[in-house]
């Protein structure tokens, strides 16, 4: 089968391609092939994520309207209102489906929409260590072990290197990662699926921001951007590119894995002074961590600032823990974390060389008079905490229409070249960043991408 003609080849097998090859065999598309960076079931954010399945946090199975109008509310009007539709359209189907395959679904919170569906069982896990036994990772092998016993392929440590669309039909470079071996495929339809270009440094620099690459890369190191190139060469449009999702991190979790993806900073900075080691405070309010996260990876040096605040945040805001995983107090100290703490502002800016401390921390206090989700620093013990922008992914990417068809400038469809997940752009964004959900989108078009190429290879054999 490897040298023939393949129906369709899927760059990557994460959860979104993973959907499309999985669902493309169950309506009768025969020669899938996953071309995969990684060995096993892949290395894919999915494995590494909290698991909540979510459409711009409201529950599955909400009425479309209310899961569209929250999509356009969360993202302020930006998100492409035919993919915003056919997302609150699919969300229902898609975890039906999820649940039909044979993964494990529970409610981490029945109390919260965007905590009632996600993968069970519910634990935390620990940096880039795949877990098999927490829940987003046993989706992945379910899925992956429904699509070989079906007569699926997988090629693990390959690369898609170039895609060139020859009469009719695709052919695609393939490198094995281990003998540098180039082989070439030849297939009906190419899903491009491999989680974004949040580990292409140059990629980051060029299009979020001159700096944003320093941030620590809160996400698996496969994502290189090969598909957003691939897309690019083949005269593809693309949105969005400047924005990422990811959460505020310990500056740490550069060199100790145990700090990321959890404990996550946001609830805590952004009530917080957040300052930088060149004397400067941020006096911009936002309004969730997505977007501070982005204002940090944006800056000039994202790896210079420190969370200040006093001891009521430390016993309040830095418990406070929505999603039902580790937070600051005490799992930031627990597992190895720096933060500085002091009896007085003059001390605690002698720890941490900021000269200038007081005169920021007294800024601050002024700011919360016209934006009160700040919080005053007046109570000792104080603290100061060196954060920096985590990248999970990129919320930029390859634009296409609600079929996964990839889009050219002009928005008309590239023959026969879809895009899925996190790769693609139209979804995330607008001005506070607004996130409408990883792994439902990813499930949702992966569906409807496999719907698509089976009813045009059908139409075909008629």
């Amino acid at each position: 089968m490897r040298n023939h003609m393949w129906d369709v080849v899927v760059m990557g097998g994460g959860i979104a391609g993973l959907t499309a090859a999985r669902h493309a065999q169950e309506l009768g598309v025969e020669r899938v092939l996953i071309v995969e960076r990684g060995n096993d079931c892949g290395e894919n954010n999915a494995r590494i994520s909290g698991g909540l399945i979510h459409p711009a946090w409201m529950d599955m199975k909400d009425e479309p309207d209310v899961i569209y109008q929250a999509i356009m509310d969360i993202t302020e009007g930006t998100a492409v209102p035919e993919l915003a539709r056919a997302y609150a359209d699919t969300c229902e189907n898609a975890i039906d489906w999820l649940i039909d395959q044979g993964v494990s679904i529970d409610a981490k919170n029945s109390d919260v929409p965007y905590m009632r569906w996600a993968t069970a069982p519910h634990h935390s896990g620990t940096g880039k260590r795949i877990d098999p036994t927490r829940g987003p990772d046993k989706m992945i092998q379910t899925l992956y072990s429904n699509f070989l016993s079906n007569g699926g392929v997988v090629e693990y440590n390959s690369s898609i290197i170039d895609a060139e669309n020859t009469d009719g039909y695709w052919e695609v470079k393939v490198v094995n990662n281990e003998d540098s071996q180039v082989t070439t495929k030849k297939a009906q339809n190419l899903v491009l699926a491999d989680g974004g270009f949040q580990a292409n440094k140059w990629l980051v620099d060029h299009f979020v921001g001159p700096n944003a690459s320093k941030s620590v890369l809160r996400s698996q190191s496969s994502q290189q951007g090969d598909s957003l190139l691939i897309a690019l060469k083949n005269g593809a449009k693309v949105v969005g590119m400047d924005k990422i999702y990811g959460h505020v991190v310990s500056r740490n979790a550069e060199t100790n894995d145990l700090l990321w993806p959890y404990p996550p900073l946001d609830k805590m900075s952004l009530v917080s002074a957040v300052v930088n080691s060149h004397g400067e405070l941020i006096d911009e309010q936002f309004s969730n961590g997505i977007a501070l996260c982005n204002a940090l990876a944006k800056s000039a040096d994202p790896m210079s600032y420190y969370a200040v605040f006093d001891d009521l945040v430390w016993e309040h805001e830095a418990k406070d823990n929505p999603y039902g995983s580790p937070v600051p107090n005490p799992d930031l100290v627990e597992r190895g974390g720096e933060i500085f703490q002091a009896s007085s502002i003059e001390d605690l800016s002698s720890q941490i060389g900021v000269e200038n401390l007081k005169d920021l921390v007294e800024q601050h206090n002024a700011l919360h008079d016209t934006q009160n989700i700040r919080k005053k620093i007046t109570s000792a013990p104080y603290y100061a905490v060196p954060i920096a922008p985590g990248i999970t992914f990129t919320m930029g990417g390859i634009l296409t229409n609600a079929e996964g068809e990839v889009l050219n400038n002009k928005e008309e469809a590239l023959p026969n070249l879809y895009a899925v997940g996190s790769c693609t752009g139209g979804l995330d964004g607008g001005p506070s960043n607004g996130y409408v959900g990883g792994l439902a989108s990813s499930l949702v078009f992966g569906l409807r991408t496999a719907r698509n190429i089976a009813s045009k290879i059908k139409l075909a054999t008629i």
